[in-house]
């Protein structure tokens, strides 16, 4: 129902929380398959999770990020926090 030219249906264009969310799982998820999985013949589950977990080690540790500015999760993270209490 449309009044005087205006629908009171509005079409909300911006991703809601949930979906941002899921943007950034969905690339998580590509780049553990593509940097760890894809590349072991896993034969069975603890050889999976030694697999993950240390990519997952590797990922937030070692690995820089573009989006970060070139730095890992950790520095990005725990960084600021070191600096503080040092001071």
């Amino acid at each position: 129902m449309v009044v005087d030219g205006i629908s009171p249906l509005v079409v909300c264009k911006q991703p809601t929380a949930g979906q941002r969310i899921n943007i950034f799982i969905e690339r998580l998820w590509r780049s553990l398959k593509q940097e760890a999985v894809y590349l072991h013949e896993l034969q069975d589950g603890f050889q999976a999770k030694r697999v993950i977990d240390g990519w997952i080690g590797f990922y937030n540790a070692e690995r820089p990020h573009t989006a970060l500015d070139k730095r890992t999760p950790n520095d990005a993270c725990f960084g600021a926090i070191q600096v503080n209490q040092a001071a």
